[in-house]
């Protein structure tokens, strides 16, 4: 690494969190005058861990995001134009419009899609990296959760699998200590016994990979080790950042 090349990163990291930052106020605004049909989740305050992870990825690489997408899609390099063009249902949409805020998706930037159902995108990023091993292709998938997913039997089952076979997958747990239920943010140590979520990993086969920052440079430096794990296969790709959401839609 060259001298200038870190700080060439912490120019790029920076832009990416500002166009997510203004994208998700601009969103705000618009569903707060009522402008935007359906729903929105933003991901304000979580605007380093998709720069950081998406950073350390290639072109061809694959992610699979959750409710809270459109930093993880605009991160991975999605359209600011075509995804708000999605928010209003318009055809111009990556989506066509049909997509709306929880499913927005751009296969040829390799954005497996948002999804409303919780934990889901972790099945998703495994069944994308035992394509990519079956192919052969040495590219990497990327499963976006949070910390209320690891109740869900898809994180088993897909950490699981992914041990089991050495896929090419890294597993993102955005640690926000809270989830959302029907009607409140409820803490996850009301709901869990286990609090240590990394400790999860170990009975999945995983070493405890777990790291507590959400600074973006140091983000893309763990998540280039993880990503170089998860290419050769090794089960070791575990990664856990604590993203505190400072304010929230939904």
């Amino acid at each position: 690494m060259t001298a200038s090349e870190p700080a060439e990163l912490a120019r790029s990291l920076y832009r990416t969190q500002v166009r997510i930052r203004r994208f998700e106020e601009e969103v705000a605004r618009l569903f707060a005058e009522g402008r935007l049909p359906g729903f929105v989740h933003l991901s304000i305050g979580q605007e380093a861990v998709a720069a950081g992870a998406c950073a350390a990825l290639h072109d061809d690489d694959a992610i699979a995001s959750n409710h809270r997408g459109h930093g993880h899609c605009l991160a991975k390099g999605g359209s600011p134009r075509r995804m708000m063009a999605e928010l209003f249902g318009s055809r111009d949409g990556c989506c066509a419009g049909v997509g709306g805020s929880m499913h927005i998706a751009d296969l040829e930037r390799g954005i497996l899609g948002a999804n409303g159902i919780v934990g889901a995108g972790i099945l998703i990023a495994t069944g994308a990296g035992l394509s990519f091993q079956v192919e052969g292709s040495g590219r990497v998938a990327l499963a976006f959760f949070g910390d209320g997913a690891i109740n869900q039997g898809a994180f088993h089952e897909g950490l699981n699998l992914a041990a089991l076979w050495r896929l090419p997958v890294v597993y993102l747990c955005e640690n926000q200590q809270r989830y959302r239920s029907p009607d409140e943010l409820t803490a996850i140590r009301e709901q869990d016994p286990v609090a240590r979520l990394g400790a999860r990993l170990q009975a999945e086969g995983w070493a405890d990979a777990a790291w507590r920052d959400e600074v973006a440079t140091e983000a893309a430096e763990e998540m280039r080790a993880a990503v170089e794990f998860g290419a050769a296969g090794e089960p070791l790709s575990g990664a856990e950042m604590l993203a505190l959401v400072g304010t929230a839609t939904g």
